[in-house]
C-alpha cells in the first residue's frame, strides 16, 4: 500500500468532511430524486455531506483518472474485510450502506441503476450483504502472525449499528443515548409500518441498516462533546 500499487487515492475524508455542496445540489436535482423529500423517501435520509454519494462524487468530479482507475470503492467496515482477506470484492453490510444515499432503504440493496446518480460507479461497488454472513477465510499472510488458516470472516458493520445491538435495543421502545465526541441518539425500527413512519416525520435525523437486516434511526449531533465543554467551562 504504501508503493502507491493497491490505493487509487491515499486519503479518505473523515465523517465530519463538510465539502460536498455542490454534488450535493446536483444529487438533489438528479431526475432520480428531483426533491430532497424523495432522496430521504427512497434512501432514508436527506441530503447529507459525509455520506458515500456525495464523497464518491466529489471524487470523481476533482480526480477524474483516478476516480476512472479506481477498481473498488470501499467503505471503512468493507476495507478493515478486505485487509483481512485479500479480497477486494469484500461487501458492504446493510448497517453502513443503507446511509449512502446509494441504497433502496426498503430493501436494503443498491438503487437500480446507480450510474444515473454517479457515471461508472456501479461497476466500482461490491454487493450489499447482511451482517451476518461468512465472506471468505483469512488470508494466508496473516500465518505470519500465527492466526490459524480455519478463520473465516465474516461480514462486520459500523459504530452505531453495532452500539445499536450490544446495548440490546432490538426491541421496541428502548433508545439509547451517547454523549461522546458527537451527542446521538437511537433506536431500533423492526417493521416496514414503523419505517413508513419514520419516513413521514421527514428529517429527524438519518435512517439507517441494522445488523439483523431491520432497520434503526439515529438523530446525531456533530458538535455535542465540544458544546458540553464550553457549558461546562463557562
Amino acid at each position: 500500500m504504501r508503493d502507491g500499487r493497491y490505493l487509487a487515492w491515499e486519503y479518505s475524508p473523515i465523517w465530519m468532511d463538510k465539502s460536498t455542496d455542490v454534488q450535493g445540489q446536483s444529487l438533489i436535482a438528479n431526475a432520480r430524486f428531483g426533491s430532497n423529500e424523495e432522496l430521504l423517501r427512497q434512501t432514508g435520509s436527506g441530503f447529507q455531506h459525509r455520506f458515500p454519494a456525495g464523497q464518491i462524487a466529489k471524487f470523481r468530479d476533482d480526480m477524474p483518472e483516478k476516480y476512472q482507475n479506481t477498481h473498488r470503492i470501499l467503505n471503512m467496515t468493507a476495507f478493515v474485510g478486505y485487509l483481512l482477506t485479500g479480497n477486494s470484492d469484500f461487501p458492504w453490510d446493510q448497517g453502513d450502506a443503507v446511509p449512502s444515499h446509494l441504497v433502496d432503504i426498503k430493501t436494503r440493496n443498491w438503487l437500480s441503476n446507480l450510474n444515473e446518480i454517479i457515471p461508472g460507479v456501479e461497476a466500482k461497488l461490491p454487493e450489499v450483504m447482511s451482517t451476518n454472513r461468512i465472506v471468505a477465510p483469512i488470508a494466508p499472510y496473516w500465518k505470519k502472525y500465527g492466526l490459524s488458516q480455519d478463520v473465516q470472516i465474516a461480514n462486520g458493520t459500523g459504530d452505531n449499528p453495532a452500539d445499536l445491538v450490544g446495548l440490546g435495543l432490538l426491541e421496541k421502545n428502548r433508545v439509547a443515548v451517547s454523549l461522546g465526541t458527537s451527542f446521538t441518539l437511537f433506536q431500533y425500527i423492526s417493521n416496514l409500518a414503523d419505517l413508513d413512519r419514520a419516513l413521514e416525520m421527514g428529517q429527524v435525523g438519518n435512517l439507517m441498516g441494522s445488523p439483523d437486516g431491520k432497520w434503526m434511526k439515529l438523530i446525531c449531533c456533530q458538535n455535542g462533546g465540544l458544546a458540553l465543554e464550553a457549558l461546562r467551562d463557562k
